[in-house]
């Protein structure tokens, strides 16, 4: 828990020092003292600008030395019962709550969002189901569920559904500017 504490707190300390940026960098006065004064951040509006990718892999590169990510087994927030009515649904749009349906070994469940560079309708490439957020953490949340042998019991008594032993869930998101994925 006190890395979790740790990596949000990192997290939060970027995001507010980014914020300051993008509101300084906005006059030009601002921008010119900016780049006078912090030729590192001159680096960064360059890398911003001509190698957004180059940035963005830098970066995690940093947060991943400076705060290790919090374990990502976690506690699912509702009950067996409730997870499965969740899971049943999901499966049952997707066409995987027929008894004659069968489950992959490996069954990959991806959110979606878009992770874009000086762009002011960025939450429009996002998912509207998500409140224009990203659908990662959901994923990642329904991966936890459908991996739960409680969980399964349940879908199997209470909804006919069968996952067999030896099928894994994954969570996991897609970046749709990009064509990135990211397996957690």
């Amino acid at each position: 828990e006190k890395k979790a504490v740790a990596f949000n707190s990192w997290r939060a300390m970027v995001a507010r020092l980014g914020l300051v940026w993008e509101h300084l960098s906005f006059s030009p006065i601002g921008s010119l003292v900016l780049g006078w004064l912090c030729g590192i951040w001159l680096l960064e509006l360059v890398l911003t600008c001509f190698f957004p990718t180059m940035k963005r892999y830098l970066l995690r590169c940093l947060s991943i030395e400076a705060t290790h990510r919090p374990e990502t087994d976690f506690k699912i927030p509702f009950t067996a019962a409730e997870a499965a009515i969740r899971l049943a649904r999901v499966f049952k749009n997707i066409g995987l709550s027929k008894q004659d349906r069968e489950f992959a070994k490996i069954v990959a469940i991806l959110g979606h969002g878009s992770r874009t560079v000086n762009n002011p309708f960025d939450a429009a490439h996002n998912c509207g189901a998500c409140g224009g957020r990203e659908g990662g953490p959901n994923a990642r949340l329904l991966a936890r569920c459908a991996n739960d042998p409680e969980v399964r019991a349940v879908l199997e008594t209470e909804h006919h559904i069968c996952i067999p032993e030896d099928t894994w869930f994954v969570g996991g998101y897609h970046d749709t500017s990009s064509e990135l994925l990211e397996l957690a």
